[in-house]
């Protein structure tokens, strides 16, 4: 299959070399000025890897297939506005002499990203240390770093601050999500959701939207006068985006913590772990519900199945734990952990089987 580059309008110069191949297909071979809105643009060169570039009136769009990366540089510093592609996936900065914004999606995600740049009429800002003076006015703003993944440690940051001082990383949501996907997004909206304990008051952070988090959205959209739907849309993204939510500080034993503290009367709730050889109604609970899912069944007949769970932590519980934690990325055979019930089992089946 042959794939372009085309160029739709406004186009001052551009030199490229196609390959016939399945993706990254464009290779830009120097740096390829483009007009857009009436504003000039710089495409890096040698670095950039794309599947296609189409460039419109007010905007332009770029296909990145995995393992795709451009850079567009702004020399007047006009702030650009990226949609339709992860926030996880892009970056801007705003230098002393030009806005800077680069893209770059990893190998292994999503077959393609579909980004759209527009431009801006107005310019960003370099932001100030600690006790500079720091300046926004003219129609400049702070272009605030791209919060890169779900869990941030150090410091919690300040607010962000418009007035040109101490820009922080802030949580954009740039897609939408609903119940049954997992990602980095995801975990991103959890914790999000959980700075507030009357909206999220589990606070998991597992990545995955289950029940509880589909609970937790449809309580955050009735608090701000969204329809309850329960997924993130253009609605919900907009009202979260506004809100210029600050990452919590989530280091890998707080998160766990997090999944283990949890309460109510719900029976996916466990509070202690399991393993094989293990008989107490924990053990029964735990059965009912690995039985809900086809996928992750005790057993088809007899003791285990479906109206016939038991208090015994056996074989066949230890493989269907096994299942569960395949299908969620938890564990694989041979990981340590795999078969057993521990902290982050725990904190799935409350999110997959909670109320």
């Amino acid at each position: 299959m042959y794939k372009y580059l085309y160029i739709v309008l406004g186009v001052i110069a551009f030199s490229t070399t196609v390959v016939n191949a399945a993706y990254n297909d464009v290779n830009l071979t120097t740096d390829t000025i483009i007009t857009v809105g009436g504003y000039n643009l710089t495409v890096s060169g040698s670095t950039a890897v794309i599947e296609s570039i189409t460039v419109n009136s007010a905007d332009f769009t770029v296909t990145l297939p995995q393992g795709s990366s451009l850079a567009v540089q702004s020399a007047d510093s006009k702030v650009l506005t990226v949609t339709g592609i992860a926030s996880t996936y892009y970056s801007q900065e705003c230098g002393s002499s030009a806005n800077s914004l680069t893209m770059a999606v990893p190998g292994g995600s999503n077959p393609t990203e579909t980004a759209r740049i527009t431009p801006s009429s107005e310019t960003c800002s370099v932001a100030t240390t600690p006790g500079g003076s720091g300046s926004s006015g003219g129609g400049s703003r702070i272009i605030p770093p791209v919060v890169q993944t779900a869990t941030v440690a150090s410091t919690p940051s300040p607010a962000v601050s418009q007035s040109g001082v101490n820009p922080v990383s802030v949580m954009i949501f740039a897609v939408d999500l609903s119940r049954g996907m997992t990602s980095q997004e995801v975990s991103k909206l959890q914790s999000a959701l959980g700075q507030d304990k009357t909206i999220y008051p589990e606070g998991l952070i597992t990545g995955y939207f289950g029940p509880a988090t589909e609970m937790a959205v449809k309580r955050f959209q009735a608090k701000y006068g969204i329809d309850q739907v329960g997924r993130v849309g253009p609605a919900t993204r907009a009202k979260l985006n506004s809100m210029s939510i600050v990452p919590a500080p989530v280091t890998p034993a707080t998160q766990v913590a997090q999944s283990v503290v949890v309460g109510g009367e719900d029976g996916a709730v466990f509070t202690i772990n399991l393993n094989k050889g293990d008989s107490n109604g924990d053990v029964l609970r735990l059965q009912v519900l690995l039985n809900k899912d086809a996928d992750t069944k005790i057993a088809s007949e007899g003791p285990g199945s479906p109206g016939n769970e038991t208090n015994s932590f056996g074989s066949l519980t230890e493989q269907a734990v096994g299942k569960f934690q395949t299908k969620y990325n938890i564990a694989k055979p041979g990981d340590s952990g795999f078969g057993t019930v521990g902290p982050k089992t725990r904190a799935m089946l409350r999110e997959v089987f909670g109320k």
